[in-house]
């Protein structure tokens, strides 16, 4: 267009309107907010996420010697507890977050540990020992509901190639005294003093 019509308010009203109606930056912000960032993101964006991390919101557990399975995602009830669909979308970002970490982890227990102390700070103790030859073992001192185990002990956790990994589910104040292997019944556990220290093996 040639200068002489460039404050023309006919075309400035034309120019004006063309550029509120193709001004994408609230899309661009929804975006963001909705699927771009881990921290905000909700529903279809944490699916993408999943897709991203190759890691779904299904995963499985043994209660009674029966297979439970935990979607999460929506509200639900389990094992007598009922969790509303926000508490599960919070649950599955956790996840992605701790999945996402794992990628990026040296597997060190250096590393780990750090991982650990970053994801459950605001849950208790939790870390990782170096156990026997080639194996390590996941120790948490805070109560863990049956679920959560199902994520914990699902692939979520790094570890290092071709090392075996374990878990060890400690509620501090409930174990005193030696674990006596053979003895599958947790209430016959002789779980006592002995004029020692509190002692778990």
């Amino acid at each position: 267009m040639i200068s002489q019509y460039a404050n023309s308010p006919k075309y400035l009203n034309i120019y004006n309107g063309l550029t509120e109606l193709f001004n994408n930056s609230q899309t661009i912000e929804d975006w963001y907010n909705i699927v771009y960032n881990l921290n905000t993101a909700y529903g279809y964006g944490l699916d993408i996420w999943g897709k991203i991390l190759n890691q779904g919101r299904q995963f499985s557990y043994t209660s009674n010697g029966v297979t439970e399975y935990v979607y999460l995602g929506g509200e639900q009830t389990i094992d007598g507890v009922t969790y509303t669909a926000e508490q599960m979308e919070e649950t599955y970002r956790l996840v992605l977050f701790l999945k996402a970490l794992s990628n990026i982890s040296g597997c060190t227990i250096a590393s780990l540990n750090e991982l650990l102390g970053f994801y459950f700070r605001n849950r208790g103790r939790a870390y990782v020992l170096e156990y026997g030859v080639m194996e390590i073992r996941y120790v948490f001192q805070f109560y863990v509901n049956k679920f959560e185990k199902a994520i914990f002990t699902s692939s979520v956790m790094p570890k290092p190639t071709g090392v075996l990994i374990s878990f060890e589910f400690l509620p501090i104040g409930e174990y005193f005294g030696f674990f006596v292997n053979g003895i599958n019944n947790p209430t016959e556990q002789p779980f006592t003093p002995f004029d020692n220290k509190p002692f778990y093996r």
